[in-house]
């Protein structure tokens, strides 16, 4: 103990007669100190959420208002914005379904009223979301026949929904496809862009919860398990997410609303829609319709594109600004080469060619010809 003692009397006394070593000492352990609180209170709600239901999770008991309180950890306190985005780029993903998105082009036309259907799907998700789904605050307790609701917004809200669903022709895979993604998108988006991924446990809540909500929505055959639903999810996109015109349409109005906010000076409108476009998985792309990244470096088109590549110079990671001097517009054979033979000899080239490959050439190698006989 003596020993002990001694040790820490030096050190403070090394600490003591040197002021540098003092103030160093203090800034580590003030800034080590931060760093474990931040450590213990961002993850606060997440273990204690999973203290509380854990075991009873892993019995299979869990109840869907349970499965709602576990799933409200990350949607409303760990990451909030990141899966409120997730779930609004869900719906924007239905867009690529042409049945889907049928009833929404012929009664949704133009960007106002796209906003207004935004507005409103979003203040009916929101209330049987953000409320208790059994209607009562107690998650435990079941709903009484007896005994009227503590709060009965959530039912009232899917009530509605069904109203409105109701008014329009909607298959029930479609339904179910559409649930899917309220399940799935939010656990991908916390894997790709999340400060932390959503457990086991908290991914099988919100199959839970939605699954309850599909019940009440009135649909059917919707899987047992978590897994058999993304098989069945991935199936169900393989055969009906297809490239149509309708896709590109009503993502176009979407895309729109989306970015409402976001000025076009600067060109930052144009830069926030490739982001939204970046997002987007390969399949859900191909389906919209909207071109998938250039293989070559294409000329600036606004000013603040202009600015990223001219910082791209400064700084080497590009030799020279992107311009006509390297065919951005894409190129043709028959022209390549100085600028000063870039019109010149393409009849000459074209007849050297057929000499070379023994056979006529003709569109749309050789433009507007056509089989020409000898």
């Amino acid at each position: 103990m003596d020993s002990v003692l001694g040790f820490l009397n030096h050190v403070l006394d090394k600490l003591n007669s040197d002021p540098v070593v003092l103030g160093a000492s203090i800034g580590f352990l003030a800034v080590t100190s931060y760093l474990c609180l931040v450590r213990c209170l961002r993850w606060r709600r997440y273990y204690n959420i999973h203290s509380k239901y854990e075991k009873k999770w892993r019995e299979g008991a869990l109840t869907a208002a349970e499965a709602q309180e576990i799933k409200l950890v990350s949607s409303f306190y760990d990451c909030p914005m990141l899966l409120h985005k997730a779930v609004a780029f869900a719906l924007f993903k239905t867009y690529a379904i042409v049945t889907i998105h049928f009833q929404a082009t012929s009664v949704y036309q133009g960007i106002k009223l796209v906003r207004e259907n935004a507005k409103e799907t979003e203040i009916l998700i929101g209330t049987f979301v953000g409320c208790p789904i059994n209607g009562f605050h107690d998650t435990t307790a079941p709903p009484d026949p007896a005994k009227p609701a503590e709060d009965p917004r959530a039912a009232i809200a899917l009530a509605r929904m069904n109203f409105i669903h109701s008014k329009y022709r909607i298959s029930n895979d479609d339904y179910l496809y559409t649930l899917s993604l309220f399940i799935l998108e939010p656990a991908r988006w916390a894997d790709l862009y999340s400060w932390r991924s959503l457990s086991q446990m908290e991914q099988e809540a919100f199959f839970l919860f939605y699954a309850d909500v599909g019940r009440k929505m009135g649909i059917t055959d919707i899987p047992g398990t978590l897994e058999e639903l993304r098989a069945w999810s991935e199936a169900y996109e393989e055969v009906y997410m297809v490239p149509d015109e309708t896709n590109n349409l009503v993502a176009g109005y979407t895309v729109a609303e989306l970015l409402y906010a976001v000025p076009k000076k600067f060109g930052m409108k144009s830069f926030a829609e490739r982001i939204v476009i970046a997002l987007l998985e390969e399949r859900v792309r191909v389906a919209m319709l909207y071109k998938s990244v250039p293989w070559y470096k294409e000329e600036p088109k606004g000013r603040l594109s202009y600015v990223f590549a001219k910082l791209a110079v400064m700084l080497g990671v590009y030799a020279e600004m992107p311009g006509p001097q390297f065919r951005s517009q894409g190129y043709r054979l028959e022209e390549v080469g100085p600028q000063q033979f870039e019109n010149a000899g393409v009849e000459e080239v074209f007849n050297n060619a057929e000499k070379i490959q023994g056979c006529p050439i003709v569109a749309p190698w050789r433009p507007a010809t056509a089989l020409r006989r000898k």
